[in-house]
């Protein structure tokens, strides 16, 4: 559900695209503008000076720009973790050099730009419909590995932290956790909390023989067995982005039934908050029922 899309520093000589940065990216907009902040801005802010824009809009957007780099908590750029270590390697000369580099790593979503051809899309096609911005409500899918994946792993990518919460997630014979542990390694994710009620009788020994050489050092599994009720929805959850489901994360058999798919949607600030902090309290109230694995 979560878009990597690359934006031309440039495009913000032309103040619709101010507009466009306030309001279609974020955490509850399922985008993120993908570049290393400081650099990304020090192009931005050269373009708007050097434009026709009038001093008063100019100074909207290079005081909008200057915020954009001591924004922590909720930012409009990001840049994960693994095309921060090609940037490192490849260095960051200027933008389109930059996404030249990054496209072989992982190609983004959409690349926004008033340069011509068909690899970008402008203003003009975005307020049009273009289909790889567009954000649909929900996303139907499958209940498949493959496509539980294809919405847990962009939420990887722009995370640090992971967090499943389904009440009916089990640890035993679980290759759908197996495939997200695999991504989540990738990624750089470095703790996994797995929030569920169902009990494990031998949680540790579970782990050791079917976990434990599928994973790094780097990376912890947090078994967090809450009661029933706690939650309803399913969700999972970065400190970057969030998505839910009615129905939960797991893998199922078609039946020929509307119940074959998962309805995914993005979560929203409010409910994430308190979602993640029910879980947070719980943790220190019943440490008991909590444990650390790997």
């Amino acid at each position: 559900m979560y878009k990597e899309i690359a934006l031309d520093p440039h495009c913000m000589s032309e103040f619709h695209y101010y507009g466009l940065l306030k309001s279609a990216f974020g955490f509850e907009s399922g985008r993120y503008v993908i570049a290393p902040t400081k650099e990304w801005v020090r192009e931005a802010y050269k373009s708007v000076k050097a434009s026709s824009i009038s001093p008063t809009k100019q100074k909207s957007v290079t005081n909008f720009l200057n915020k954009l780099q001591r924004e922590k908590a909720h930012p409009l750029i990001l840049l994960p973790t693994d095309r921060a270590g090609l940037t490192t390697q490849k260095g960051y000369e200027n933008w389109l050099q930059w996404i030249g580099s990054q496209q072989s790593l992982r190609r983004f979503n959409a690349v926004v730009s008033e340069k011509d051809g068909a690899a970008y899309i402008n203003y003009e096609q975005i307020i049009e419909g273009a289909e790889i911005w567009a954000m649909p409500p929900t996303r139907w899918i499958d209940k498949s590995i493959e496509d539980i994946v294809s919405v847990v792993e962009p939420l990887i990518h722009v995370g640090r932290e992971l967090i499943i919460a389904d009440p009916y997630f089990k640890l035993p014979n679980n290759a759908l956790f197996k495939a997200i542990l695999k991504k989540a390694m990738l990624g750089g994710i470095k703790k996994v909390t797995l929030v569920t009620t169902m009990e494990c009788s031998n949680l540790s020994g579970v782990f050791d023989r079917e976990y434990k050489h599928l994973l790094d050092t780097a990376i912890k599994i947090n078994y967090v067995r809450v009661p029933n009720q706690f939650i309803h929805d399913r969700y999972v959850l970065t400190d970057k982005a969030a998505i839910k489901a009615g129905q939960g994360f797991a893998v199922a058999p078609e039946k020929g039934l509307q119940s074959d798919h998962l309805s995914i949607s993005l979560c929203g600030l409010e409910e994430y908050r308190d979602t993640k902090i029910r879980i947070e309290e719980y943790q220190k109230q019943y440490p008991e029922s909590c444990e650390l694995l790997g």
